[in-house]
């Protein structure tokens, strides 16, 4: 197996390496570009008028070098947030002309909403990797969080097992949960705690969100099986404030503030403070427990949520030196938070709750340190740390029980779900080194390593639960993943990055050995890995035609929640294996615009993996079971993904996609098995996972209403196929299978444009289906919202991506 991997490497990079055709005589376009006030820009698209194989990006000192056959051409020049410019030129043979350009910021392409690929209408993925980026400014004027943003790409689902600051779970091509990593400026997301997750961050904090679907740069070092997730955010120069508010249904009010300063003298000072609260008391349709004789009622009655509210609030600041000699950017910072939930289900909606509750707060001081050119031109570096002190505390003392009416009724025991008073104590620390050295145009190298250690306490002080004797035992982990690449670029139209990691971890916690003659005993278990995975991917670009192939051997080490719990709703293992994968894939990105009027992308990807040890998570079938993971053994997931996207001028954007994956149990045998009996998994669904879903969307932005003020209008929609809620389900049992949902929404905004002031109103949902998610747990119906926004505009410099 090994030899045959390391076989299909070897094609990959010399077919990267070979040139389609001979070069001679060539000619070349080159200069710098810059804003109006003569700093350079990075990632604008220079390509030549009907060739866009030719197409470059200019790098972070906004440089460009354009190859070109001799002859007249018209140079263009694109890049979000500026006015497009082009050039007539003319190139005798061999010729190496110079063309500058200044850009002027065009304040009306900031306005318009779009989620776009990174190459899509004349914007070129230079990057062997298949990447999507959404343009989170384009966004800011919604109330959207990071979730609901993703919720509408291509290939992604974001499920959550309720409204506001319900658990979320993260979906992309098939992968769930912890196999698909995220990154906030390339700083693993895991060390800041639940006070800073997708599901409360509002989108207004990122400049951009860059998703790999798949195989990632070194640099973001993860053990990742389905992709990466990495937010930008975005700082500014002068004085800037960026205020909102927005108030919606179920009593649901948002805040999200950001002010700072930067001078000219380098000095930077910025804060981020966000703010959410809900009472989630929207309506579900739940069966009824009759407290009198513990029997359900027949069928199911439409009935409030009572116990569900949530808040939590965030504190981002920092202050620093940026443009010194000594550093780009040198910034301490502290990110503090806290939140509060109420508990109104367990993991099925059969099980009800009126008192059970949790709360938590971190506290995470931080250093960002980055320097392009150290000591030699070419090396750049890059070096963030942080430390997370943790506190959370699950609260289930009350001696009731309750049904979904509100109605209460006496018990012996305390506990509504298991009885709970403990506190608990993470601490997180994470070092992340980055190192990139660009050898020549052809050649470059990157070095990666990020370490993550994580470390629980626990007490409970009355010590009365079931597992509560395995509360104070040490729960520790150590991971640390190295990466190595080599890019080689032949030309503007064919690169190959190569790449090979090494992913260690050790993880201790205790393994609870209780039995009926010898109650609250435990031991303690050890377990350690060290794993080398690699890969590589290649990029082509013919006329208008890109071609993307990429294979790995990865890893995804077992998360913290995985191996120790919550120690609420879900159950550690503490001896869960890594899960590995051979994954390959392969897109095709074509460019169907007609002209600059009438724009449109068309893109589709196939992608095929084989997975080991793949890590599940099931639910238990009575009110005191928590939802416990374990390794599968081998899982196959075939998958195929469609998008199309169209422009017409600045008034409209739409684009609709659509999404299969088929992900299979493979073990044919039981384990200990002697061969003759086929497993009962053999074959089927991984359970809880949509495998058929796609969503659409168009914008219309209307100018000048009246002035210079805008007016955009969009729609978007959602629709999920049917799937198995478990395992073993039969179609005709409907109480087994999560039924089609078919979800409309709309967007109203107007952005008085001198006044730096934007109005929205949103409906979600808005013809009320019942919506479902993670284990058949019920969303929020119809719902409204509106919000208010103030921008005083500071000059935005985007933060240096080390990717």
């Amino acid at each position: 197996m090994m030899r045959h991997q390391l076989s299909i490497l070897l094609i990959f990079f010399i077919a990267g390496c070979l040139p389609a055709t001979a070069q001679e005589n060539l000619s070349f376009v080159s200069g710098t570009i810059r804003d109006a006030n003569g700093n350079p820009v990075k990632g604008v698209t220079v390509f030549a008028d009907h060739r866009q194989e030719h197409a470059v990006v200019t790098d972070e000192n906004g440089h460009y070098k354009l190859t070109l056959p001799p002859g007249a051409w018209k140079i263009i020049f694109r890049h979000v947030g500026y006015a497009g410019q082009s050039k007539n030129i003319h190139l005798e043979e061999s010729e190496e002309k110079k063309q500058d350009i200044i850009f002027d910021t065009d304040i009306k392409q900031l306005e318009e909403v779009a989620v776009v690929g990174k190459s899509a209408l004349k914007q070129v993925k230079e990057l062997a990797y298949n990447v999507d980026v959404v343009n989170a400014k384009s966004l800011h004027n919604t109330t959207l969080d990071l979730a609901g943003t993703l919720d509408r790409i291509s290939g992604i689902r974001v499920r959550s097992a309720g409204g506001l600051g319900s658990n979320t779970s993260f979906s992309m091509n098939g992968f769930t949960g912890n196999q698909v990593k995220f990154f906030i400026d390339g700083v693993p997301m895991d060390v800041f705690g639940s006070t800073f997750q997708i599901n409360n961050i509002p989108v207004n904090i990122a400049d951009r969100i860059e998703l790999y679907k798949g195989v990632a740069p070194v640099s973001l070092g993860a053990d990742a099986l389905g992709g990466v997730v990495n937010i930008i955010t975005t700082q500014n120069k002068g004085s800037w404030l960026d205020a909102s508010y927005s108030y919606g249904s179920f009593n649901t009010h948002k805040t999200y503030i950001n002010a700072g300063y930067t001078g000219n003298n380098g000095f930077t000072a910025s804060v981020n403070l966000f703010q959410n609260y809900s009472d989630n008391d929207y309506w579900v349709d739940a069966r009824i427990l009759n407290l009198q004789t513990s029997m359900y009622e027949p069928g199911t009655a439409r009935v409030r949520r009572f116990h569900d509210a949530y808040h939590n609030e965030t504190i981002i600041a920092k202050a620093g030196v940026v443009n010194k000699s000594y550093a780009d950017q040198l910034l301490l910072g502290l990110n503090t938070g806290n939140e509060r939930s109420q508990d109104q289900a367990g993991t099925q909606m059969q099980f009800v709750y009126g008192q059970r509750h949790r709360k938590a707060n971190t506290v995470t001081p931080f250093l960002v340190y980055s320097k392009k050119n150290l000591f030699i031109k070419g090396l750049d570096i890059r070096l963030t740390a942080n430390y997370n002190f943790g506190y959370s505390r699950f609260i289930d003392t009350a001696k009731v029980r309750y049904n979904w009416l509100g109605q209460s009724a006496p018990k012996l025991s305390p506990g509504e779900f298991r009885y709970s008073s403990a506190k608990y104590y993470n601490n997180d620390a994470n070092i992340t080194f980055n190192a990139d050295y660009k050898l020549s145009d052809r050649h470059s190298f990157s070095l990666s390593n990020i370490l993550s250690l994580f470390n629980r306490k626990g007490k409970d002080p009355f010590n009365y639960s079931e597992e509560s004797h395995m509360i104070g035992a040490p729960k520790k982990n150590t991971k640390n993943i190295t990466g190595l690449a080599y890019r080689f670029a032949y030309n503007d139209s064919w690169n190959t990055s190569m790449f090979i990691k090494n992913y260690v971890q050790t993880n201790k916690g205790p393994f609870n050995t209780s039995t009926g003659a010898n109650p609250r005993t435990y031991e303690m278990r050890q377990h350690s890995y060290s794993l080398i995975g690699y890969g590589v991917a290649s990029t082509y670009f013919l006329k208008k035609f890109q071609f993307k192939a990429s294979y790995e051997k990865t890893y995804r080490l077992p998360s913290t929640t995985e191996i120790f719990g919550d120690e609420s709703f879900n159950a550690g293992n503490v001896n869960l294996r890594p899960e590995s994968s051979n994954n390959y894939n392969l897109n095709i990105i074509y460019d169907a615009s007609v002209n600059s009027d009438n724009q449109m992308e068309v893109s589709i990807g196939g992608l095929f993996r084989r997975t080991k040890d793949y890590i599940i998570r099931t639910v238990g079938g009575t009110a005191q079971a928590p939802a416990t993971f374990a390794n599968q053994g081998l899982v196959h997931n075939k998958g195929i993904n469609a998008e199309v996207k169209y422009f017409y001028k600045k008034l409209l954007n739409a684009g609709v996609s659509f999404t299969f994956q088929d992900l299979r149990f493979k073990n044919k045998y039981e384990p200990g098995d002697s061969g003759d009996k086929v497993s009962l998994y053999y074959n089927t669904r991984v359970p809880n996972t949509p495998y058929v879903f796609g969503n659409g969307y168009i914008t219309c932005t209307f100018r000048n209403v009246p002035g210079k003020n805008t007016l955009s209008v969009g729609y978007n929609t959602l629709y999920v196929h049917k799937f198995p809620l478990y395992t073993y389900v039969s179609n005709a049992r409907d109480f087994a299978v999560i039924p089609s949902q078919f979800t409309h929404s709309v967007t109203v905004t107007y952005s008085i444009t001198s006044a730096g002031i934007s109005l929205s109103a949103e409906g979600w949902n808005i013809t009320d289906e019942k919506v479902y998610d993670d284990f058949s747990l019920q969303k929020p119906g119809r719902s409204f919202s509106f919000k208010i926004r103030y921008v005083l505009p500071g000059k935005t410099i985007k933060n240096k991506s080390h990717v």
